[in-house]
């Protein structure tokens, strides 16, 4: 149940300026898809959200206005908007990867420059992401499962 809490904190990730309509939610492995096309145009937005053991972390991978970004989110926090932090990602057993993050809103941080992850999220069974600001840092890792087929989906409402 607290996974669909989780998918409404999804919702701010969705926002953009386009008119959406004909949106969909569907599962793929253990991810929520929330798709929505552009009635005005021909762009499409998607999320796909995957849900940390614990129910309190998560990660959604996203193609919001032709552009693909990766976001973390943690329920409960109390984050200010353009906050900065610095994330690092680890795919399975390869090396670690650091990018800088902002606050979208009070749960919300995009990962900067974020394709890289989303590749190598699509081969790893699983994925480490730790999350640093001066006032806090926490870890937290998610399981894959059927992560080519989300990140192929993501990809393709992007024309990528």
């Amino acid at each position: 149940m607290k996974a669909l809490g989780l998918l409404g904190m999804a919702a701010p990730l969705l926002l953009a300026p386009a008119a959406f309509s004909q949106e969909k939610n569907i599962t793929i492995g253990n991810f929520k898809l929330t798709i929505a096309v552009d009635t005005l145009g021909d762009s499409a937005k998607v999320i796909a959200l995957v849900v940390a053991p614990g129910n309190r972390d998560s990660v959604g991978l996203r193609c919001i206005e032709n552009q693909l970004s990766v976001a973390v989110m943690r329920e409960g926090e109390n984050l200010t908007e353009g906050e900065k932090f610095e994330i690092k990602f680890r795919a399975d057993n390869r090396a670690v990867v650091e990018r800088e993050g902002s606050a979208l809103d009070d749960t919300v941080i995009e990962i900067a420059d974020s394709v890289q992850l989303l590749d190598e999220m699509a081969v790893a069974k699983s994925a480490t992401f730790w999350v640093t600001s001066p006032a806090a840092s926490y870890r937290f890792t998610v399981q894959f499962r059927q992560v080519d087929r989300v990140v192929a989906e993501v990809k393709k409402a992007c024309g990528k």
